[in-house]
């Protein structure tokens, strides 16, 4: 077999993850004030100019310069490195009501049992054995590193390493024990570190993670490309919802192609995503599969899935039919409900912005408290 399980980790500084940052933070700060608002906010970020548009209808008030600046001063985009960039950006937006012809076939303005999806579309949960938070490995080591090199930010490091970086890691699955495999880092830095040092600072962080996962890569490149002190939104362009298989899995998992940031509970290819990982990880969890796939298809205006898929790839301990009844009995698929049961109308969107949406244990979508009940139904 000639295949490659590959995932990137993106730092919170990265352009694409501040703008999904920028738009889940004025998605918060309308849920603050107004639970049952509708938001849909999409950032483009930009060589010191924030543009965001976007549909909202809420009774909230917000300034969404103080929300562009408060979020970019959190990451660590100020002092020396970054020459007064908050005082020189530029907000423009361009924020206007939800269109009535969507706003009335999800149903009306609120939380309650009337609520439909907002779209069509298909979303795809995810969960496996291969590590303890039933992720993906590569996917975990790809975090792990980023997740590491932000942490020296806040020590001794912080005047050497900027905001901006991101990883990617190859694992051989044709290698002996799946072991073999590549890792690529790049990260910013001051204009005064050297590229030894840099990669004396990296180095061995992508050594101690990886061979936390029992991870041997054949090749690791810091900084491939040399110097790398112009980055973040000085040097580049953001989008939200760019980086969505950083967001979920990694690329061996199907996605099916929805955005989550910027987006209410009404937005199924954010609830639905979540549902589906949250009803996978039961799944495996309860020993049923090592590996499980929960698939979601929505239609505007339907106020349950059209379909729920299930593909545990050979691993499941019972028919796919009988997960599948279990499943049905055990977890309620209506809009109301998933965003009832995971406590979609609290403010915390934000934090799911960085560091990836899925196998984080403060989630809602992470806990397990049907397990008795799925392992019952069978």
């Amino acid at each position: 077999m000639l295949h490659f399980d590959v995932s990137e980790g993106i730092a919170r500084g990265h352009p694409d993850k501040i703008a999904d940052q920028i738009s889940d933070a004025i998605l918060d700060a309308c849920l603050r004030q107004d639970p049952s608002s509708r938001v849909a906010v999409e950032t483009l970020v930009s060589h010191g100019l924030v543009a965001i548009g976007g549909e909202v209808t809420t009774s909230a008030h917000f300034d969404p310069e103080k929300i562009v600046k408060e979020v970019l001063h959190d990451i660590g985009y100020e002092g020396e490195m970054f020459q007064d960039f908050l005082s020189r950006l530029h907000v423009v937006t361009m924020l206007c009501e939800q269109s009535p012809d969507i706003s009335q076939s999800v149903g009306k303005k609120g939380m309650g049992t009337s609520v439909a999806a907002g779209d069509q579309g298909t979303t795809n949960g995810f969960a496996c054995t291969d590590t303890p938070t039933l992720m993906p490995r590569s996917y975990e080591i790809a975090r792990s590193i980023v997740k590491e090199v932000q942490a020296l930010r806040t020590g001794d490091m912080a005047t050497l390493l900027g905001p901006d970086g991101k990883t990617q890691v190859a694992i051989d699955l044709g290698t002996a024990e799946k072991k073999g495999g590549s890792v690529v880092l790049s990260w910013q830095h001051h204009e005064k570190a050297s590229l030894e040092e840099v990669r004396a600072i990296l180095g061995p962080v992508v050594t101690r993670v990886s061979e936390e996962y029992g991870f041997s890569p054949d090749t690791v490149l810091i900084n491939p490309s040399g110097r790398f002190v112009l980055g973040g939104p000085l040097a580049d362009t953001g989008l939200t919802g760019r980086k969505q298989i950083a967001d979920s899995y990694g690329s061996s998992v199907r996605h099916g192609g929805g955005a989550y940031s910027g987006k209410d509970a009404t937005k199924v290819d954010r609830t639905g995503a979540y549902m589906a990982r949250y009803v996978a990880k039961h799944v495996v969890a309860a020993g049923l599969a090592a590996i499980c796939e929960i698939q979601l298809i929505f239609s505007i205006g339907r106020a349950t899935p059209l379909a729920i898929g299930i593909d545990c790839f050979g691993t499941e301990k019972r028919p796919l039919a009988q997960l599948k009844k279990a499943i049905e009995k055990t977890f309620a698929f209506s809009v109301s409900e998933m965003i009832q049961e995971l406590r979609l109308t609290t403010p915390f969107f934000q934090t799911t912005a960085h560091g990836g949406h899925f196998g984080r244990e403060e989630f809602p979508w992470e806990q397990l408290p049907h397990l008795d009940a799925l392992v019952r139904f069978l």
